[in-house]
């Protein structure tokens, strides 16, 4: 692959980077940033911004397959999450998948245009910038939908439970999540691949072209399909831990329950307790003379 320049790295790598990783960090928690210093904050992402273009200015003339330059970018982003951004290994892991696939499948959903226009000019080296536009207001929209979805990975038992204090079947649902997350980004990127190896060599695929895009909007569906069903998974598991609160709650012994209750009320409350217990014995009593 090509060598960006200075210009290029200005202008489209530090908006591309810098909106990636705010996707990253929205995606494992909405309100990351809240009561977080600012120039903290900014100096991390002056740290982030800049060991990802540097380390991938010269990823991108070593490697010339898109998957493989995409799975580099894949470790960078986790290694910046885990290092400056302080996630776990298993949100960092998701949050990096979901980050390259989201930028190879919006720069997917332009390429044909791109390709096309490249027959006329040499678009990729001389408008890179105005190429970016359409990706990252593409990109911000995403971020948005996330937003106000409040999907919030971090919360999840799978990304914040302790990996020994796991369940097998969390565990299993875990690696079974990024392996599908992780697959559509392969797919994703390879259909990249295929677009611009076709064009570079003039391969003729006219016959198979329906079936390789049914291919990748298919998995472009699935996976904010999975990132719903992850969303309603997270109150479903937030409805089962107070469940089992409650449940935790009512198996202690009566009276260490009562002395509970006791120490978390007000002390204007106990009257009305003494009163409730008062009437409570007088209508045993009652019941015991009338037999």
């Amino acid at each position: 692959m090509d060598k960006m320049s200075l210009k290029d790295i200005l202008l489209v790598g530090i908006p591309n980077v810098f909106i990636l990783l705010l996707f990253g960090i929205f995606l494992y928690k909405n309100d990351y940033f809240k009561n977080k210093k600012i120039g903290i904050t900014v100096f991390k992402f002056i740290i982030s911004t800049t060991f990802i273009l540097w380390s991938l200015t010269y990823i991108r003339v070593i490697f010339q397959n898109i998957l493989y330059v995409g799975l580099m970018s894949l470790v960078l982003y986790m290694i910046t999450l885990i290092f400056v951004w302080k996630l776990n290994i298993r949100s960092s892991l998701f949050c990096s998948i979901m980050i390259v696939f989201l930028s190879s499948s919006t720069e997917n959903m332009f390429t044909p245009m791109f390709l096309k226009l490249s027959t006329e000019s040499n678009i990729f080296t001389q408008s890179r910038f105005l190429m970016s536009l359409p990706i990252e207001i593409t990109e911000i929209f995403v971020i948005f939908m996330v937003c106000f979805s409040k999907i919030n990975i971090g919360n999840l038992l799978f990304f914040k439970s302790d990996w020994n204090g796991m369940t097998i079947s969390n565990r299993i649902a875990a690696i079974l999540l990024m392996i599908f997350v992780l697959t559509g980004f392969i797919i994703a990127c390879s259909y990249t691949d295929i677009l611009i190896k076709t064009t570079v060599f003039k391969i003729d695929i006219s016959v198979i072209w329906a079936s390789i895009n049914f291919m990748f909007y298919g998995v472009l569906l699935l996976i904010p399909s999975g990132l719903l069903i992850i969303s309603r998974t997270r109150n479903n598991e937030e409805i089962k831990q107070e469940v089992q609160d409650i449940k935790e709650v009512f198996n202690l012994p009566p009276e260490k329950l009562f002395l509970n209750i006791l120490r978390a009320s007000k002390p204007e409350d106990i009257p009305k307790y003494e009163e409730v217990f008062t009437n409570f014995i007088n209508k045993e009593v009652e019941k015991d003379e009338k037999y």
